[in-house]
């Protein structure tokens, strides 16, 4: 039962999100709205990286949607899900971890989203704008109008993550003492598991990870990379969303990558 009550516990507060970001979209197609400027601006990664500094895990899920939409750049998307504090800060906050830590590690997430995010942003050429594939992908019945058409788009995007959220909130509550053997590795492998665990598209990475980081059985620069990885759904709504599969991919090798690389520099320090 406690894996369907977190399930509930995560997926609930994201459907009010999940919701306003398809009207979103819908008006822009409604109205064939062309909002260049979420693309081309170096403020976007800064802002999304930010954004994303809340905790709700709907936040990266909407910026997900926008990317498959060609709103925004990959750039923008990948800040997003690496400033991603998810459930990591009330967690935090409810330990008595101190304030300076806490503010510590937002800081380097926002600094690391928006350092990586700002490169790609420079560097990947951003996709069209499609909105119309998008919705022509999931059938939303787009000429009923833009309420209803939001509608069933949030309903069949909330059904898949209830279902893959469930299961993987299963495993890794079965999974849990077998993965916490990670605190007998050296501190750079801890890095390397961490980064993959945080890649987990549930809140339950980022609960497991910081509970092994207050009771000491986690290194600073792991817990780093683990929640640089963890984007909380958004990787989910992203495989669900985006078309190009291939530029999915390319895009969790990137995460990966700069969530390795974050855990790296900070072991320095």
């Amino acid at each position: 039962m406690e894996p369907l009550f977190h399930t509930f516990e995560h997926i609930f507060p994201m459907i009010p999100v999940l919701f306003l970001t398809y009207l979103i979209l819908e008006t822009i197609e409604a109205k064939q709205i062309q909002p260049i400027i979420l693309k081309q601006s170096l403020l976007s990664p800064i802002i999304a990286s930010g954004t994303s500094l809340i905790p709700h895990c709907g936040i990266p899920s909407l910026f997900a949607n926008f990317y498959a939409a060609g709103l925004i750049s990959l750039g923008t998307l990948l800040a997003s899900f690496i400033s991603c504090s998810d459930d990591m800060l009330p967690i935090m906050i409810s330990t008595n971890v101190p304030l300076k830590e806490i503010l510590s590690i937002l800081f380097i997430k926002w600094i690391a989203g928006t350092g990586f995010g700002t490169l790609f942003h420079v560097v990947v050429k951003p996709k069209q704008t499609d909105i119309e594939s998008l919705c022509h992908e999931e059938n939303c019945g787009c000429s009923s109008g833009i309420w209803k058409s939001a509608a069933i788009h949030t309903v069949k995007i909330t059904w898949t993550l209830f279902l893959v959220t469930l299961v993987l909130e299963i495993i890794m509550h079965d999974a849990e003492h077998l993965l916490s053997a990670v605190t007998m590795l050296p501190s750079f492998i801890q890095i390397i598991f961490s980064a993959f665990i945080g890649l987990i598209p549930s809140c339950a990475s980022s609960i497991f990870l910081t509970q092994l980081y207050v009771n000491d059985l986690l290194t600073f620069s792991a817990l780093i990379a683990g929640l640089c990885a963890n984007a909380g759904t958004g990787l989910l709504v992203l495989f669900r969303v985006n078309p190009e599969k291939k530029d999915t991919l390319r895009i969790l090798v990137l995460l990966i990558l700069s969530s390795l690389t974050s855990g790296i520099i900070v072991s320095f320090f």
